[in-house]
């Protein structure tokens, strides 16, 4: 394109091998072919952005994480720093992929694994709340509530099997 052509010889004459700003560049052929592969590669990155790809495995590795850590004090910040980006930027990619945020994430693993073992066990309510990650009763009757429509007791009075 036109556009294109202006840049390619506008930035030839700026990074022009005898201009001294990359000295590295003496090693290759010509300026042309080291515009040429830094183009790619930007573009290349600029594709992976776009698509969505680093974040996609962010999300996966935080899901797998969620998932095998579910019963521990899991926070946005805890898993920002597992993962080397921060709290918000991992918020707003996770909510893009899963459609929820991560502490509605987590709280979904966790109820539906105290549902199953409300259905499944005879564990006392409390100990099945610390099973799953909450260490504060109330909170895990009103999140439960929240999810469920019922209380653990109600649930577990309906569902055991």
């Amino acid at each position: 394109t036109l556009a294109a052509d202006r840049f390619t010889r506008s930035s030839a004459r700026s990074f022009s091998l005898h201009s001294g700003r990359l000295p590295w560049l003496k090693s290759h052929s010509s300026t042309f072919f080291m515009i040429q592969w830094s183009a790619y590669y930007v573009n290349k990155i600029f594709d992976s952005i776009k698509n969505g790809e680093r974040g996609n495995d962010i999300v996966d590795n935080m899901v797998t994480y969620i998932h095998k850590h579910y019963e521990e004090n899991i926070n946005r910040n805890m898993l920002a720093k597992k993962v080397g980006f921060s709290p918000e930027y991992i918020g707003k990619i996770f909510k893009r992929k899963t459609g929820m945020g991560i502490n509605e994430y987590i709280n979904t693993i966790r109820i539906e694994k105290a549902r199953n073992l409300l259905e499944t066990t005879d564990y006392k309510i409390i100990d099945i709340a610390l099973m799953v990650g909450y260490d504060n009763m109330p909170y895990f009757s009103s999140v439960f509530k929240k999810y469920v429509g019922v209380s653990p007791a109600e649930y577990k009075k309906d569902n055991l099997k």
